[in-house]
């Protein structure tokens, strides 16, 4: 039930609404998976389920699956603590720049990642020719093809989520108390008895958030062609028609991701999950260090998460006709794509700043759940859902129509808008909305003109995320679509399964022009509102 505090605020139509579109486009589909698999007997469910007990099959891919998720967020969290730390040292045109730099690798697709990587690699490819030129030919590359690739590939995909994450804690540690250590200690017992403890609930539960993400993952593994258990789910449900065995496999699943995002929220205790402390950064690094650090952490971060997957996917082209051609015979799965992502970040994005709204002035731990537990829906178990629940004769036309990718977006991705909504509505005095509302302001006028001009930073982080993370979906959307309603990111899909390299690299090149527009625009309205808040750099 959404909080007093914040029915008070927002009409309570507006709050149930927000409610309801969390619980019909993620819940229903969850329930109606377990309500159609309960028809053919629980025992048939369970035994299923516990197939990854006695099956050594099974049991395998839920291990690999699990080291894999272990792997990529060690990996992460390693590579993304120290970064952070650089970030929070920084001097502030540095810290704008780096924070900026590292909402590229989200909106990069994981299929470009994934499939950029393994073209760099491949002993055909850029890094072969490369060594080949300067007298090295046959120098051993890694292969991706492996589970050690896959980890190597999620951790870059998900590495910005720890940096953020770590970046929120650290924000947390009073510079005051970090200087009185230093009068008595070195800074690295400053580092690791004061700083790392005070940021160490945010780091674990961003932590938590990569391992979820990373075990629920499908189209890595599967463009890697390494079996895991999300894999194994969409092979029952796909290639044997099987919901009990699908719903069965998937109940560990569920069950693991549903206990870390609830650990992720709880270890951070009664403050909600993505709101920093407010408190005056520390002392920037010594000029000549910050400047090699900074320059140093920017080129290792652009040339792993966005150079390297550009070049492997440019290699697979021949030229700018093959990029005309692609576009020709795909058009229809471009603006199809284009068309719903947009439609869906809207949407979302409206949603996020209700729901972000109800999470900052409530301080519910029920509903800040509410919007983040959509984490541990396998987008395999989306998909069967939305089938079991709309396939029914009155119901039947939703599935029949391109629409149903609009629930597929939506379902999935309900806490990308709602946690940097809730961020950035926490740092809006609540006194400000009650004068407003004391002045006669309507709740539309005071979202316009009051919490829009504050937080639209927020809003606009979500709207950009929901739109390239929507052109990034797969999982889902490849049991849901109509016969005539492929999806760009499906066709890449398929077309890489069928050997079709060069097409394949083209398609993803138009996916990245198409990601670049809003990120572009998002990029150049933050650094115009921020030059005026930034100090002016020192004269030599």
């Amino acid at each position: 039930m959404p909080h007093p505090r914040a029915v008070g605020l927002l009409p309570r139509r507006v709050v149930w609404s927000a409610v309801a579109v969390v619980l019909v486009a993620s819940y229903l589909p969850l329930a109606a998976v377990l309500a159609s698999a309960m028809e053919g007997g629980v025992t048939t469910v369970l035994q299923h389920a516990l197939s990854v007990l006695t099956d050594a099959r099974r049991r395998g891919l839920l291990t690999r699956s699990a080291l894999i998720a272990a792997g990529a967020t060690l990996s992460a969290v390693g590579v993304g603590v120290p970064v952070a730390l650089l970030v929070r040292h920084a001097a502030p045109r540095a810290r704008f720049l780096l924070g900026s730099t590292l909402i590229l690798p989200l909106v990069v697709p994981t299929y470009v990642f994934a499939l950029g990587w393994q073209r760099l690699v491949d002993p055909t490819g850029p890094l072969a020719r490369f060594a080949g030129a300067f007298g090295a030919a046959g120098l051993p590359l890694p292969d991706l093809a492996t589970a050690a690739g896959v980890v190597a590939v999620l951790a870059l995909r998900y590495l910005p989520l720890v940096v953020l994450g770590a970046s929120t804690g650290f924000t947390r540690v009073d510079p005051a108390l970090e200087d009185a250590a230093r009068l008595v200690h070195p800074p690295p017992w400053v580092l690791a008895r004061v700083v790392l403890p005070l940021a160490r609930p945010e780091i674990v539960a961003s932590g938590l958030v990569v391992f979820n993400l990373a075990l629920v993952n499908y189209t890595v593994p599967s463009l890697l062609r390494v079996p895991t258990f999300p894999v194994e789910i969409f092979a029952a449900f796909s290639g044997l028609l099987d919901v009990q065995a699908a719903v069965g496999l998937s109940l560990p699943l569920l069950a693991v991701g549903t206990l870390s995002v609830v650990a992720a929220r709880l270890v951070v205790g009664k403050r909600p999950l993505a709101v920093a402390a407010r408190r005056t950064p520390p002392e920037p690094l010594p000029a000549g260090s910050r400047l090699v650090a900074t320059r140093t952490a920017l080129f290792v971060l652009l040339a792993i998460t966005v150079a390297a997957p550009l070049a492997g996917i440019a290699d697979m082209v021949s030229g700018p006709q093959s990029v005309v051609e692609a576009y020709r015979l795909a058009a229809p799965q471009v603006w199809r794509t284009v068309g719903w992502a947009m439609v869906a970040a809207t949407l979302l994005a409206a949603h996020g700043l209700a729901a972000g709204h109800l999470v900052a002035r409530s301080r519910s731990l029920a509903a800040e759940l509410l919007f983040l537990l959509p984490l541990a829906l396998s987008p395999t178990v989306l998909g069967i859902g939305l089938i079991r629940l709309w396939n029914r004769p009155y119901l039947e036309g939703v599935l029949e129509t391109t629409a149903v990718l609009l629930l597929v977006y939506v379902g999935q991705l309900v806490p990308f808008t709602a946690v940097p909504a809730t961020a950035s509505l926490a740092g809006v005095p609540r006194a400000l909305e009650e004068a407003g509302m004391l002045s006669g302001m309507g709740w539309l006028q005071r979202m316009r003109l009051l919490l829009l001009p504050l937080a639209w930073r927020g809003v606009a982080v979500g709207w950009l995320l929901a739109f390239a993370l929507s052109l990034d979906e797969v999982g889902a959307s490849i049991l849901v679509q109509p016969p005539d309603g492929e999806t760009l990111a499906v066709r890449i899909y398929n077309l890489s399964h069928y050997g079709a390299a060069e097409s394949v690299g083209a398609l993803c090149l138009i996916v990245l022009a198409i990601v670049a527009v809003p990120l572009l625009v998002v990029g150049l309205v933050t650094l115009r509102r921020s030059s005026a808040l930034l100090p002016s750099a020192p004269s030599p």
